[in-house]
Formats: structure tokens, sequence, C-alpha cells
């Protein structure tokens, strides 16, 4: 019921369109139901003419048989037999375009509001999936997020576009085919309609069946999907490690449980069809007998025989496409479901005071304290530290220590546990978040890159490309039309899978760099590339970093040089902060650390 109240906030926009629609579907089905009639007339009235009898059938006929028959000349001797017969045919093509016609606007109005919702539903996820905290990615898989905002919604989109279409033409088949024999006898009509009841039950559990199982078939897609993407992201460390045979191994694994689940589903078609096809059967032999009974005892005659054996047939139809109806249902009601577990997800935030001018990059830490969800231990654990305005900080540490969870923490990618960060001594915690980011560039370690060109790349966030050469000279990207065929119009392909590590390390930096931040967060951005090129984009960056706060998460000591001071976690602690000639003296993994960077260089 609540997927079904969902699904209905999801057509609400477009209610008049699928409104008009439906009830154009309901005029189209009753002129579908009068066709019967005609073969009644047919039988009843105009046949005896080639015997010369001239005398219609005297069993009693209903409203609508006797309307068409009032639209006919009067049965005699004064008319030629063909004119009776191309008057019947007339309103039989009549009635057969009407219906052509009107199903044919229904369904043209009906795809029209089918897809402007699921446009709009796919607009919807997309632009709130954007919208979306840190935190929430954190927890969720990226196969899944895509199973929903695409498999899912194609799965909606063919419910509503032609199963909803189904239950109304059905359902108007049905009442209106039922409406016809009760008009004409209604003894015959009730044994027509005698199982239904039966038929009723059977779908009911067979609906909750559906569900259960279909909702378990999708949780086994998931993970299929969370592992095929992990799988083809990952392609060149499966092949460096020759690991091949057990990722297939394990797809094979994933792939089996989705096959049992899928085999349970089939079961249970398999299982429910017949049976409902049988209990229909039953139907239509028990009509077809009364039917016949009726017709001998001269109760209905031959031609109401005939139509109503054609209306029985309509009334069967419906009640054996019931199955297939509740199955497509059962897993639209079970995708939307699922869809709007990410809609409920709530959105980050984004309100808050923006900065007045430009910042002019004065960072605080009031004793900072961070514990990822999950987690037993803190990845920062009361951390202060102040960095002044135009102050050029290299961030250090062991691996783990907590100097990426610095940075997420000052870009409000997560909030605090404990303790307030301020810039320019105003809390963040009230500042705009888009605001706030929009002013602090950041090149992360794992540079990702969009499957586009390495000049789009680079003009992402900032569209004007005036600068694209000088930016991307500065961050060591002297030669691109020499070393790339097609220069900066060159594709760079998936995640920027045709370029190496540093090239792709680079561009992120000119892409950082095109931006202007006023505040710059380096995550060890030379890691990828040679000593050289290293040296060079260093002291570009020696430039950039003189005009800004600059915060540089590095693990060599070669990037110490255009820093003022050195700030020092280890297992998220604050263990130094001061000059490189002050820590040398005092902070023991500092001098450790160029100890060891020293040796290397000497050898």
């Amino acid at each position: 019921m609540k997927n079904l109240k969902i699904l209905y906030k999801l057509l609400i926009q477009w209610k008049w369109k699928f409104l008009i629609s439906s009830m154009l579907l309901v005029c189209g089905m009753f002129f579908r139901t009068l066709e019967p009639l005609i073969i009644q007339v047919l039988v009843d009235n105009l046949l005896p003419m080639l015997n010369g009898t001239y005398e219609a059938s005297s069993a009693k006929v209903g409203f609508f048989t006797k309307t068409i028959l009032s639209i006919l000349p009067a049965v005699s001797k004064e008319y030629p037999l063909y004119v009776y017969f191309l008057a019947l045919g007339a309103i039989y093509f009549a009635i057969s375009f009407t219906k052509g016609t009107i199903m044919f606007i229904a369904k043209a109005i009906n795809a029209s509001a089918t897809e402007s919702a699921i446009n709009s539903l796919r607009n919807n996820i997309f632009s709130h999936i954007q919208k979306l905290p840190m935190q929430y990615f954190s927890d969720a898989k990226t196969g899944e997020l895509t199973q929903r905002a695409t498999g899912d919604i194609d799965t909606v989109r063919n419910f509503i576009s032609n199963q909803t279409v189904e239950i109304i033409r059905l359902s108007a088949v049905f009442l209106f085919s039922f409406f016809m024999i009760y008009a004409e006898n209604k003894t015959f009509a009730m044994i027509s309609i005698c199982l239904v009841p039966i038929t009723a039950i059977a779908a009911f559990y067979f609906f909750k069946k559906e569900k259960k199982i279909w909702q378990l078939h999708e949780d086994e897609s998931d993970k299929l999907n969370n592992l095929t993407q992990e799988s083809l992201g990952g392609i060149r460390v499966i092949k460096a490690f020759a690991n091949e045979e057990v990722e297939i191994e394990k797809f094979e694994k994933q792939n089996k449980a989705k096959l049992d689940i899928a085999l349970i589903h089939a079961r249970l078609h398999t299982v429910y069809w017949p049976l409902s096809d049988m209990i229909v059967n039953a139907q239509v032999f028990l009509s077809v007998l009364f039917g016949a009974w009726f017709a001998l005892n001269g109760e209905i005659s031959i031609g109401q025989l005939m139509a109503f054996y054609t209306y029985v047939a309509m009334v069967a139809f419906p009640l054996r496409q019931v199955s297939r109806l509740l199955s497509q249902m059962g897993m639209a009601l079970v995708a939307v479901g699922r869809i709007q577990e990410v809609l409920d997800a709530e959105e980050e935030d984004l309100s808050g005071k923006n900065f007045n001018g430009k910042l002019k990059g004065k960072i605080e830490f009031r004793n900072v304290s961070y514990q990822y969800k999950g987690a037993k231990e803190f990845a920062l654990k009361n951390v202060s530290f102040t960095i002044q305005a135009g102050e050029n900080v290299a961030l250090i540490g062991p691996l783990g220590s907590g100097k990426s969870s610095l940075m997420k923490l000052l870009l409000r990618f997560y909030e605090p546990t404990q303790g307030e960060i301020f810039i320019d001594d105003e809390p963040i915690k009230i500042m705009s978040k888009k605001d706030l980011r929009s002013k602090i560039g950041v090149v992360l370690q794992k540079a990702f890159l969009f499957s586009d060109t390495i000049g789009n790349n680079i003009s992402y966030i900032n569209s004007e490309k005036i600068n694209i050469l000088e930016t991307a000279t500065m961050a060591g990207l002297t030669d691109v039309d020499g070393t790339f065929v097609k220069g900066f119009d060159t594709m760079v392909g998936e995640k920027g899978v045709s370029l190496s590590g540093g090239q792709k390390q680079r561009i992120a930096l000119a892409r950082t760099l095109l931006s202007d931040p006023e505040v710059l967060v380096l995550d060890d951005v030379t890691s990828a590339v040679d000593t050289i090129t290293e040296k060079e984009i260093l002291n570009n960056l020696k430039k950039v970093a003189s005009t800004r706060t600059t915060i540089n998460i590095t693990h060599r000591m070669s990037s110490l040089i255009f820093a003022h001071k050195v700030m020092i976690i280890e297992e998220g602690k604050l263990t130094g902060f001061g000059t490189e000639k002050d820590l040398e003296k005092t902070n023991a993994f500092f001098k450790q650390v160029l100890a060891i960077q020293k040796n290397a260089s000497l050898n």
C-alpha cells in the first residue's frame, strides 16, 4: 500500500492526462464489446432471410441489441438482401473505427504522460543523489545506486506505460462483457463469473509471494552489479596480479546466488500460471456447457449463444492475464520502494552564511575530534592548531594517521564529533557549504578525471579557457600538443584510463589552479611524478602558494621547500607544529623521516 501511494505521488503531476487516457480506454473497450452483438444480429435476424423466412428470432434481447436492430431497415421483402448486409457492415465499421480512433488517442496521451513522469523521476533521483552528503556514499555502493537510477526506473516505466493501460483495458473489457451478458440473460451472466472468487484468492497469494521473491532477486542483482563495476574499475590491478580466475570465480558465485533466486521466481510462475489457466478454462467450459443447455431449451437464441461465447472469452481473458499483471505490479512496487529508499535519504544541508568578499585564509582547529560511523577508534583526537592567513603548511604523518580526515572536516564533508573549526575567526558550521567549498581548492592524491577531453577536464570548474595553457604549464603539463595527438582535445577515456598516474595528477592540479581558489589544499599531488617534474611543479606552486593559505599533505621532504611550517599528525593526534628546523630537533617522527629520505637520496 505504501509503495502504491508513492507511485500515485509520482503520477499525480500528470493526473489529468492519465485520467483522460483512462476514460478514453474505457470508452474504447465499450465499443469493443458492441462488436459481438453484430454477430448476434446477423445470425438471428438476417441469416434467416437467406432461407426466405424473413422471421427474426423470438428470443428476448437486451437494450443494445434492440438499438442496433432499430437502426437497420425492418426485415421484409421490400429491400434487396444486400441492403441489410451493407447496413450491418456499415454499423460494424463505424463501431470498429470509433474504437480504433479512441484507443489510438488514449495510448498517445498515456505514452506522453508516462515518458514525462519517467523523465521527471530520472531527473529527480539523479539530482537527489548529487545533493546527498558524503557520509551516504561511504555506506552506499555505486553499482546499487546505478541499478536504482536506471534498471528500477525502467521497471516502473514498463509498468506505467504498459501494465496500467492493460489493467484499465482488461477491467473495462471484463465489466462491459459481463454487463452485455447480464443485459441479455442474468442467469448466464452469473454462471460466467462463478469461479472469479477462486481466481482472486489465488492471485492475492501469488502477488504476496511475487513481491517477496522479487525483492530478494533485486538484492542479489545489486550485489552482482557492484561486483561487476568494481572488477571493471580495477581491471588493471587484476591484470597486473594475473588474478582473472579469482575474479571469475567471485562473479560466478554471485551469479549463482542470483540464479537460485531467479529459479525460485520461475518455479512460482510455473505453479501459478497453469493453475490460473486451469481455473479460467474451467470457467469457459462451464459457460459453454450451460450456454448450450440454454440454447437447446430455447432460453437463448443461436446468435446469442455465439455472442455469449465471445463475451465469455472476453471475461476469461482478463482473468488469465491477472497473473502476468500481478507479476509486473509486484516487480514495479519493489522497484518503486527501492527508488524511494534513495529519495528518502536526507539531502545535505547547504544553507548558511556566505563569506563577504575574499577569504583571508586564517584556519583554526579547536579541540577537534572525529570518529567515522561504525569505527571503534577516533580518526582525529583533540586536534588544535592555527594557520595564519597566507601561511604555507606541510602536513605529514604515517599512513592512516588522520591527514585526509582533517581535510574532509575542513571542507565539511563531515562534521566534527567534538570541537570547532574556524576560518577567518568565524565557525565554519554556520557557513554555507557551497560557498565554503567554492573558496577552497582541493587536489586529491587519487585524481579523478571525467570521460572527456583534457581541456574540458581542466576547465571543469572554470569554463573560461583563456588561461588553460598557462595553468597546464604551471601544473607540469608543459607540452600537451606535442605529447598528445589532439592536444587539449584528446579524450582521456573513462576515469582517465588512457593516461599515466602522473598525467592524471597534473591535469587534476591544473583543474584546481584554474579555479583560482583562495585556500589551496594539496593531497600528495607529486606522488606519481618523477623527481625533475616534481621540482618543476613545486617551483610553480611556490609562486601560487605565495598569495594564499596552502596546506600541502605530503610524504616527500622535497615538498617542504615552500612551507613556512610543518604539521605532524600521528594516530589522530597533533604531535608537532612548527618550522622544519624546530621539528628536526624536537619531533622523533620528523627526524626519522628526514634521515630515511636523506639516506635514500645518497644511495
